[in-house]
C-alpha cells in the first residue's frame, strides 16, 4: 500500500516538518528525497522553509519511471552524518486526463433518377402519354399518368434499363 501519490506526468511538491534536536546552530542541515528504482536511484534536494517544513520538488519523471510503487527515504544530513528520520512508498501514476472532440458527418441522400417519356402517334391525332418512373438503390417506384392501354411492360423495362445505366455512371 503507498503512503503518497506521485504524477508521472506532472511536476510534484512534497512537504515535510523536520525537527532537529541536539545539534547546534553552527551546524550545517541540508535534505533531500531518495527515490529507489531497481536500476538506480535518484536524489532531490530539499529546500527549507520558514516554520520548520522542507519542501522537496520532484520533476516529470514521463519516460523515466513506469507506473508502480517505489520506496523512497528522507534523508537529513548534518555536518558528516546522515539520518533517515522517514521511509515512505510512493505510488508513481499517470495524472487523469480527459480529451473530447466533437466529430461531425453529413448523411447523404441516396441518389434519385427521373425519367419522363413521352410518345405520341404520329399520323392519327391522338392525345401524348406521359409515365414517369423513380428509381432509388432500394426502391422503384413507377407513376403512370394519362396512361393508354396496351403501353405495355417492355417501354418499363426500357426506362428501368436506362435509369440502372444512368445510376452506374453517376456511382
Amino acid at each position: 500500500m503507498a503512503d503518497f501519490d506521485v504524477h508521472l506526468d506532472e511536476e510534484n511538491e512534497l512537504r515535510f516538518n523536520i525537527t532537529t534536536e541536539g545539534t547546534d546552530t553552527t551546524a550545517s542541515i541540508s535534505t533531500r528525497m531518495v527515490l529507489e528504482t531497481s536500476k538506480m536511484d535518484f536524489m532531490f534536494q530539499g529546500t527549507s522553509i520558514p516554520g520548520g517544513e522542507v519542501s522537496v520538488i520532484v520533476p516529470s519523471l514521463k519516460g523515466v519511471l513506469n507506473e508502480g510503487l517505489y520506496n523512497t527515504r528522507l534523508e537529513v544530513l548534518v555536518d558528516d552524518r546522515i539520518f533517515t528520520p522517514l521511509e515512505l512508498t510512493a505510488n508513481f501514476k499517470q495524472s487523469v486526463k480527459v480529451v473530447a472532440e466533437a466529430i461531425v458527418t453529413r448523411r447523404a441522400a441516396p441518389p434519385s433518377v427521373r425519367a419522363n417519356v413521352v410518345r405520341v402517334n404520329s399520323g392519327k391525332k391522338s392525345r401524348p402519354v406521359k409515365k414517369a418512373l423513380t428509381e432509388t438503390p432500394n426502391s422503384t417506384k413507377i407513376n403512370k399518368k394519362n396512361s393508354m392501354k396496351g403501353a405495355g411492360g417492355t417501354r418499363n423495362e426500357e426506362l428501368r434499363d436506362l435509369l440502372r445505366r444512368v445510376i452506374k455512371k453517376q456511382g
